[in-house]
């Protein structure tokens, strides 16, 4: 039986109305009804369920429609409207919203109370506040929590610095709840993570240091390498590119950018992300290897090592080949000795074959007549059994050469390219302004030999 129409209709109104968005820092979209708590926001999504967000998390606020002719609905808009400017940091952009909100309401009441809140936001404004670590505020309030919060988080840097994690986990919180897009704060958050191996975590942190920072090569450089052990190697090209932009001809970003390229697979090679961050690779290596060569540095893979010991690498690699080579034209004598062998076996089969055939006849009277074998026959044979020994021992050979080989390979001097990357830690953090940076490690991320730094000014 079909229900009828007005019992449909009534089911549709009685159903709330989800209208509102809100758009989370890490890009996710949600929609639902929402309500303002004192830390962040209730969602209530179709079916009733509800999720908490804090304010810290929340991007941005978009109204639902509603009926403009009701005043509960006024009543329902202007609430909505108030907890839609709350994430706001624009005085300007918020009193704006509330002038057209004025505009649009016909309820003298709502309106009413909507200039009373327009009055709050003016009144603001006309104090100079801004907004700090989610408070309205001063510019004299504001520089003393910036300054609490800078001080909090170099600490945490030189706590980070010392290895003393759990120490810079507590000192991070605090600079975070205090201002949670705090550059240095999150720079030293997504090493934290990093160094507990929560990817995911660490990229977002890196990320929101890029929305402020975006030419800051450090960040940069770091949310590609995590992109790259995520297996999102596409995805870290725009990033390796921006990085090697921010701070050109930087040894450690181009190690990095090597290692990844020389481990491409030959299906990503053509992606135009990557073939645009070869050029801009290939530009910049030049470069550098110009300038570490007049100092005495040469690349070797993803590492820079003196002449004299370049001189030894290149020898030891032309020894280890030299024994490669040899051991080469062994395996490839003992594979043709096999297979004449082997071509000699299957001859002297057919031979053996043949004389049993002609071996035995019927004479006139249908009698089975036996001729004996002549003594070839048996020569073959003997022949035949020496030939299958030696197979045998020339297969055996053949293995211990392969073992061999693969021994062999693992004497070549220091892979020129091994696929592993370094995240440039502390030593590469953004430090607050009129920050005196505190004494950076010497050689930046860790690599076997240490050259001179002759790349650009740089915080690594």
């Amino acid at each position: 039986m079909r229900p009828h129409r007005w019992i449909i209709s009534a089911m549709l109104l009685a159903l709330p109305a989800f209208g509102d968005t809100l758009v989370l820092t890490d890009g996710t979209r949600l929609e639902g009804d929402l309500k303002r708590t004192p830390d962040g926001y209730d969602l209530t999504d179709a079916s009733g369920k509800v999720q908490h967000i804090k304010t810290s998390q929340v991007a941005s606020i978009t109204l639902g429609k509603s009926d403009a002719a009701s005043p509960a609905s006024a009543k329902d808009r202007l609430a909505s409207l108030k907890r839609s400017v709350e994430p706001l940091n624009d005085l300007n952009q918020i009193i704006d919203r509330f002038n057209r909100f004025i505009e649009q309401t016909a309820d003298e009441g709502v309106k009413a109370d909507a200039q009373k809140e327009l009055a709050s936001w003016q009144a603001k404004k006309d104090q100079g506040l801004v907004k700090i670590a989610g408070k309205w505020v001063t510019e004299d309030e504001k520089e003393k929590i910036l300054s609490s919060t800078n001080d909090l988080a170099e600490k945490a840097w030189t706590a980070l610095q010392a290895n003393r994690n759990k120490e810079a986990e507590e000192l991070l919180k605090q600079t975070l709840e205090i201002d949670a897009a705090h550059p240095l704060g999150l720079y030293l958050q997504g090493v934290l993570y990093y160094r507990q191996n929560k990817l995911p975590l660490a990229r977002r942190a890196f990320e929101g240091v890029a929305e402020n920072l975006p030419e800051h090569a450090a960040t940069l450089n770091n949310v590609a390498i995590i992109f790259v052990q995520q297996k999102e190697v596409i995805r870290a090209m725009p990033f390796f590119d921006r990085a090697m932009l921010a701070m050109p001809d930087n040894k450690y970003i181009l190690g990095n950018v090597l290692e990844v390229l020389m481990t491409l697979p030959e299906s990503q090679q053509k992606n135009s992300a990557v073939v645009k961050v070869q050029k801009r690779f290939a530009e910049q290596d030049t470069r550098l290897s110009q300038t570490m060569a007049k100092a005495g540095w040469y690349r070797w893979g993803g590492l820079w090592v003196d002449q004299a010991k370049i001189d030894q690498l290149k020898k030891e690699e032309a020894d280890v080949k030299a024994r490669m080579d040899n051991l080469q034209r062994e395996f490839d004598s003992a594979e043709g000795r096999l297979r004449e062998i082997t071509g000699k076996i299957d001859s002297n089969e057919r031979y053996l074959y043949d004389l049993r055939q002609r071996s035995a006849y019927r004479d006139a009277n249908g009698n089975l007549v036996r001729v004996p074998y002549p003594q070839s026959y048996y020569d073959t044979q003997n022949e035949n059994e020496r030939l299958l020994a030696e197979r045998t021992t020339v297969q055996q050979e053949q293995n211990v050469r392969r073992q061999k080989a693969q021994l062999m390979k693992t004497e070549l001097p220091i892979p020129r390219f091994t696929g592993v990357m370094h995240l440039i830690g502390v030593e590469g953090a953004p430090m607050p302004p009129n920050a005196a940076p505190a004494t950076q490690p010497e050689n930046g991320p860790a690599q076997s030999f240490k050259p001179p730094t002759t790349q650009r000014e740089g915080p690594f």
